[in-house]
């Protein structure tokens, strides 16, 4: 179907914009050309492109350039000597944005466009109409409730003064430019803030549609003008070109995919293989901007086989779906970063993982050192770099020879003077030194009977784990929350029903009531590994992190992962908050573990780079981290059966 060229006209009488939503709709039915006149500012709808706006007394002489408009005078108060009876004339509507010469450049740029059909925006343009009806194309008037009628009943529930005589002339100069635009008119579009009955004396019935704005209202108007009746259907979603990045983590298997889409406001996107199938451990991200763009963070831990270049994003609209979007260019990798940094004497001393010999660092290293780990092929190397900081505003910036590092920031932030966050934090330095600490997950593949296996362990258990307490006789040693919406909707529960030692993890102390030691927790990215959790910690994306750098501080160096199941299921809210865009509740072995609550969605990002970190610190210092979950997809760690780790004391 052809689409039409519609040229949409606006301008303002004040401070009165006009209305983009009609703009917009009107995009439905063809290419809308958009010329806006306004005195101040210029406004931008993605459907159309407008003429430089101009300013009364700047770029207008020859036409009365000493009298000012409606608009003008109004600003001015009494100030301007008004004289009333020139602003009751219709050129007092229009005299602040058009003159001789520019009227001429916009009748010109209308015939070259050669539109199919005119509308004009609001009331102040009806001067115009004389000439626009000359271009022999149907011609829409669309008013809006700032018309004679408007005018008319301010100025006489105002009390008598220069304000009143203001509406006064405003509503004469509207009744005029009303009575010259409505016999020039092929339709009158009345969109709901224009009362009907206020044109039914000058505009005939057969000529007057209640558009309302609606696709449907319009299309039924077309169709009485002989024009196509059909909306268009929108454009497909596209990516921006030279707007894409695609990186790579070979030792936590992340994948980061970020592009834009044009017209793509309303897509449902998802994360796929190259085979189409759903990956255990993906999230998509859109931020929605304007103009109908949206920018796209998709991120998955790749199974072993699966590479960054074999992802696809399936993407639907209301309008059907699209053919599935693989990435533009091989993946960058990342090959080195940011592990832990901790004040040592004068200097700062950092701990980097590296797959390459040597990786460049600023500022720039005075000692440098590398760290002993296992060896395993293909896992590089753990270096110690110590460096003075001596701008705190200097970000810290790890640079290999090829592929990306990782950058901190605002380092000032994380090695800034923090007193302990709290004594009893502090008298527990080495409390556990040389035990197995578990770190107990909720995901569904907990078995009550593994748990009670598990009494009198040294266990950190998370957030709302008393739920489970009828079903098992498992009484955690610590209950660690570093989840801020739980905390939120939950943590007056969680201290009194946790029992053992309770750990809530926020940037300040949270306003609760009973017994619970506050870990201060730093909102950093790379996610540091603390060696000083006194201090503070770093959330990495999960409570389990936390309780790794917790149980390091107290001395483990010997962690066991359970039920920590690493498959996220989860709908999106639409949330502006990006702490509560995720709702869903089938991710725990515990029924109701939310409460229906809102929450905020994995970040992959943070987890996989803090699990990389905390296997990295412990190794280091001749300790493990190895999973003994039944199933799951957290193969970051390496794996082990329970019934072997129960062995280990």
């Amino acid at each position: 179907m052809t689409r039409l060229r519609i040229a949409y006209l606006a301008g303002s009488q004040d401070d009165a914009m006009p209305r983009p939503w009609l703009a917009d709709a009107l995009a439905a039915f063809g290419d809308v050309t958009g010329f806006l006149f306004e005195r101040r500012r210029r406004t931008s709808f993605h459907t159309t492109r407008f003429l430089p706006p101009r300013r009364f007394g700047a770029g207008l002489p020859g036409h009365d350039a000493a009298i000012p408009s409606l608009g003008e005078a109004l600003r001015m108060g009494e100030a301007a000597g008004t004289p009333w009876q020139r602003l009751s004339e219709p050129a007092a509507l229009i005299r602040h944005i058009m003159n001789a010469r520019r009227a001429q450049r916009l009748f010109a740029a209308l015939h070259r466009l050669r539109p199919s059909l005119i509308v004009v925006d609001g009331a102040v343009l009806a001067p115009l109409f004389p000439t626009l009806r000359s271009l022999g194309c149907p011609l829409v008037w669309a008013p809006d409730r700032r018309g004679s009628l408007y005018h008319a009943a301010q100025a006489e529930a105002l009390p008598e003064g220069w304000l009143a005589s203001w509406h006064g002339a405003a509503a004469a100069a509207h009744a005029e430019g009303e009575a010259l635009a409505a016999p020039l008119l092929d339709q009158l579009w009345l969109t709901g803030d224009a009362a009907e009955e206020h044109f039914a004396d000058l505009v005939p019935a057969a000529r007057r549609h209640a558009v309302g704005g609606s696709a449907e209202g319009m299309a039924s108007a077309m169709r009485a003008m002989s024009l196509p009746a059909r909306p268009a259907p929108p454009p497909a979603p596209s990516r921006v070109p030279d707007a894409e990045q695609l990186s790579f983590n070979p030792l936590t298997r992340l994948a980061w995919w970020r592009l834009s889409l044009r017209d793509a406001q309303d897509a449902r996107i998802s994360l796929l293989d190259s085979h189409g199938a759903t990956l255990p451990a993906a999230t998509v991200t859109i931020h929605r901007r304007r103009a109908g763009a949206i920018d796209v963070e998709a991120m998955a831990v790749l199974p072993a086989g699966v590479s960054a270049e074999e992802l696809r994003l399936d993407i639907s609209t209301p309008r059907g779906a699209m053919p599935a979007l693989s990435p533009a260019a091989p993946a960058v990798e990342q090959r080195a970063g940011l592990v832990a940094l901790e004040p040592f004497g004068a200097w700062q001393e950092l701990w980097a993982w590296s797959l390459d010999e040597k990786p460049g660092l600023h500022p720039r290293p005075e000692q440098s050192a590398i760290l002993p780990l296992p060896a395993r092929p293909g896992s590089g190397s753990l270096h110690r770099l110590r460096f003075a900081l001596r701008d705190q505003g200097e970000a810290v910036t790890l640079t290999p020879p090829e592929g990306i590092g990782e950058e901190l920031s605002h380092p000032a932030l994380w090695t800034g003077r923090h007193p302990p966050s709290s004594a009893r934090l502090r008298a527990m330095a080495g409390r556990h030194q040389g035990e197995t600490a578990w770190i107990i997950g909720n995901g569904p593949s907990v078995r009550p009977e593994d748990l009670d296996a598990l009494q009198g362990r040294v266990t950190f258990c998370f957030n709302r784990f008393h739920l489970a307490h009828g079903r098992t006789s498992l009484r955690p040693r610590y209950t660690v929350s570093a989840d801020r919406q739980m905390i939120e909707d939950f943590g007056a529960e969680m201290v009194s029903s946790s029992g053992g030692t309770v750990f809530l993890a926020a940037k300040e102390p949270p306003a609760l009531e009973g017994d619970y030691i506050w870990v201060r927790q730093l909102p950093v990215f790379p996610p540091l590994f603390s060696l000083r959790a006194d201090i503070a910690v770093t959330p990495g994306g999960s409570s389990p992190y936390v309780a790794m750098q917790l149980g390091y501080f107290m001395g483990i160096r010997r962690f066991i992962l359970y039920g920590t199941d690493f498959n996220y299921r989860f709908s999106d809210t639409g949330s502006q908050d990006p702490y509560r865009a995720a709702t869903g509740d089938g991710n725990h072995f515990i029924k109701n573990y939310r409460g229906g609550r809102d929450w905020a969605p994995p970040s992959l990002r943070a987890i996989s780079a803090a699990f990389l970190n905390a296997r990295r610190v412990t190794e280091a210092a001749g300790g493990f981290i190895r999973n003994a979950s039944r199933g799951g997809h957290l193969d970051i760690f390496e794996r082990q059966s329970f019934e072997s780790a129960l062995a280990l004391h």
